[in-house]
């Protein structure tokens, strides 16, 4: 199975599908580096999908998976774009967040993804003016609202363990 990433001619999406569930169905006859490589091309196909504007649920929907799959899949294939690629199934559970990238503490990976978190809700805001309310849809608002608080809370406690790491 090719990478879908290096084809040179693009598929169409009805051949990615095609691949992806042939590398997901192969994957699950697989163990270990073998099942690796058709997770990594299934979680490619997934990525491709979505960078063509498909919505992470078409795409669970299209392939046969979960949209939470498809959603550390493409994860996974963000962090370890023009990266060395590890076993895929750590690569997810990092993704998951259960372990710390390598060479990481797990408070630093922790403080690293709620700056990240923080930073993209921050560019939202500011994306919608000083009033974040003002071009959200109103279903939207209360989701907006908990995110922001979320973080709040999130980076309140990280700093906190950064102090007792101190």
């Amino acid at each position: 199975m090719p990478d879908l990433a290096l084809v040179s001619e693009p598929l169409s999406d009805d051949e990615v599908i095609t691949q992806v569930i042939a590398a997901q169905e192969a994957a699950e006859l697989r163990e270990g580096e073998a099942g690796s490589a058709l997770r990594w091309a299934a979680a490619d196909g997934y990525a491709v999908l979505v960078e063509r504007g498909w919505s992470q649920r078409k795409v669970a929907a299209a392939c046969g998976t979960s949209l939470q799959n498809v959603n550390f899949s493409v994860k996974c294939v963000r962090v370890y774009l023009g990266r060395q690629r590890p076993i895929f199934q750590e690569a997810y559970r990092e993704a998951q967040g259960k372990t710390a990238p390598r060479g990481e503490s797990k408070t630093e990976h922790r403080w690293k993804e709620v700056m990240s978190t923080n930073r993209r809700l921050r560019e939202k805001v500011a994306l919608l003016g000083k009033n974040p309310w003002a071009l959200a849809p109103p279903q939207d608002h209360q989701r907006i609202s908990d995110e922001l608080r979320e973080t709040e809370q999130m980076l309140s406690s990280l700093l906190a363990l950064r102090k007792d790491d101190s």
